[in-house]
């Protein structure tokens, strides 16, 4: 390996850990929690994720998608059309963003 190449691979390492380092417990815990910044394709998918976890969809993002792409195939439309909507809509919570959906 050349030695800037390994240079380059150490840096980038070290710069990674640091990072980690410096970003608090609270953080990483308020990324978690849904906002007004965040897509209602992230919410839905972060309040069935993992399956089994919600009585909404027990069978997690797998049923989601398999559901989405069934609506788009009746409505004649592409599956991304549909991912693309639902993921422009910023309602803010969970609840909100199926009755945006709903609604």
């Amino acid at each position: 390996m050349r030695p800037q190449l390994a240079r380059r691979i150490v840096a980038a390492s070290a710069g990674a850990v640091l990072a980690a380092a410096l970003i608090s417990p609270a953080t990483i815990l308020a990324a978690n929690e849904p906002n007004d910044a965040a897509s209602c394709l992230g919410i839905e998918m972060a309040a069935i994720s993992p399956p089994g976890t919600s009585d909404e969809e027990p069978g997690g993002a797998r049923q989601f998608v398999g559901e989405v792409k069934e609506l788009a195939a009746f409505l004649g439309v592409m599956p991304g059309a549909l991912f693309s909507f639902i993921a422009s809509l910023h309602a803010g919570s969970h609840a909100a963003c199926d009755e945006a959906l709903e609604g």
